[in-house]
């Protein structure tokens, strides 16, 4: 292992040309992985001496309070350093400083971990890697393979990182970098890798240099800063600003802070859901009725409304479908009462503005048939669409006209049949034609006039096949 100080300046640059034929070591073989400020002008280097040449090992500036590069003992880098900002000679003092694959390592008094250290990170260097295998394999410490591990992930090799995740039985990290195979870019795999070791630094810096915004939102996530992922969301990720929201307030919840949770469901737009549940088993019920009362949120107003219904408060249902603006519920609610508010119900559905609430009058029509009122009965039916239980009030109470000329309104083929075969069974013969015919069974209308005598609508019908062929 070798270590060398360099450094650049605009002299030795202007003259390169010159003074390159002059340089004993090529410049290539400084361009090893850097560290820290590669714009740094003083670089210390270390480099290994192979069969094939000096091969680059890593690369790290001197920071501002090292003067210089001593010498390299195993496993640290020696350095000349000072006070920060002093120029007192009697400052400057020796320090020891681990080289990167040594860092976290308990090696200063094993030999033999620090000589199998070495020639892994020698091994690895040039690239051989079944005999850097070799060389650690008897080495039964976990924390020395968790290190080995974040060492991958500072040189790039995912090759070595899997043997180094199975020796530590790591089975998350494995998983992690087993299921990134799938990414494309080998970087984004480093990224991940780093995330499941803990490296929190290199794996945001990774996931920002990548764009991967995805990644980075579930990493912030997964790092519990929750403001920094909505942050990220809100600018460069949009599709994940409601499930960080979502996710947010569920740990706020699971928490016990039942104010920012709903902070949160909110603004994931679940206030009606996941806020009601949450209050609900929780027995807050005052606090959930004080937040629908005062809330605009009409989903939300609903459901308390049908809360109130089902214990009984017909009034302060009745109040909240009224406040949420649902015109089907107050009729329905309306009518309900004792005694009901007919007059109230049916001025809302004859209202011009609650066209699409007509359904509502089936209510209406549903007291009127409590009243034995069957003329209005059938009225509010008719309005609400209810044709088939029009009808049945109409033929109990032997209204045929009526029977026929909602029968013939609704485009109900089933009940244009069932109306058919009621006419037919009374001997009604005119009539059950008329709605077989209307049905389109001309057949069984064919049927009914022979069988009634009803000669001169058979011929119609024949003329009307005779034209449609």
């Amino acid at each position: 292992l070798l270590a060398c100080e360099t450094k650049s300046s605009k002299q030795s640059s202007a003259s390169a040309d010159g003074d390159k034929s002059n340089n004993n070591v090529d410049e290539s073989v400084l361009s090893a992985d850097v560290d820290g400020d590669e714009s740094s002008d003083t670089q210390v280097h270390t480099l290994f001496a192979s069969p094939f040449g000096v091969v680059p090992h890593h690369s790290v500036p001197l920071t501002r309070d090292q003067l210089c590069l001593v010498g390299c003992t195993v496993p640290d880098l020696v350095y000349s350093t000072t006070k920060p900002n002093s120029t007192d000679v009697a400052d400057n003092r020796l320090s020891l400083k681990k080289l990167r694959d040594f860092q976290g390592m308990h090696a200063d008094h094993d030999a033999k971990l620090r000589e199998a250290l070495m020639m892994f990170s020698y091994y690895t260097t040039i690239g051989n890697m079944d005999e850097a295998y070799r060389a650690v394999k008897t080495v039964k410490d976990v924390s020395v393979w968790q290190n080995l591990a974040k060492l991958c992930v500072t040189t790039r090799r995912l090759d070595v990182a899997e043997v180094c995740l199975a020796n530590m039985q790591d089975g998350v990290a494995a998983r992690a970098l087993r299921e990134s195979k799938s990414e494309t870019e080998a970087e984004t795999r480093i990224g991940i890798l780093a995330a499941a070791l803990g490296m929190n630094d290199h794996a945001e810096k990774t996931f920002r240099k990548m764009k991967r915004d995805d990644l980075l939102t579930e990493f912030l996530i997964a790092s519990g800063k929750w403001e920094a992922a909505e942050r990220h969301a809100e600018m460069n990720d949009r599709i994940r600003v409601r499930p960080v929201h979502y996710r947010h307030a569920q740990h706020m919840e699971a928490s016990g802070n039942y104010d920012m949770a709903i902070k949160y469901y909110e603004k994931a737009n679940c206030l009606s859901t996941e806020v009601t549940r949450m209050m609900f088993q929780a027995g807050q019920m005052e606090q959930l009725r004080h937040l629908a009362m005062t809330s605009d949120d009409a989903e939300l107003l609903m459901w308390w409304a049908q809360y109130l219904e089902s214990q009984g408060d017909l009034n302060g249902a009745l109040e909240c479908y009224e406040k949420a603006k649902d015109t089907y519920n107050v009729v329905r609610m309306l009518t309900c009462q004792n005694p009901p508010q007919l007059e109230k119900a049916i001025e809302i559905v004859s209202n011009p503005a609650n066209a699409e609430q007509v359904g509502a009058a089936y209510f209406i029509g549903k007291s009127f048939e409590a009243e034995e009122d069957i003329s209005k009965a059938i009225h509010f039916f008719n309005i609400a669409g209810a044709f088939k239980h029009a009808i049945h009030i109409a033929k109990l109470n032997d209204l045929y006209g009526e029977v026929v000329a909602l029968a013939l309104k609704s485009d109900d083929r089933q009940v244009l049949m069932e109306t058919g075969v009621f006419f037919e069974e009374r001997s009604m013969f005119d009539k059950a034609v008329q709605m077989f015919q209307k049905a389109g069974d001309l057949q069984r209308a064919i049927d009914v006039c022979i069988r009634g005598g009803l000669y001169d609508e058979l011929h119609r019908i024949s003329e009307s096949l005779d034209s449609a062929a």
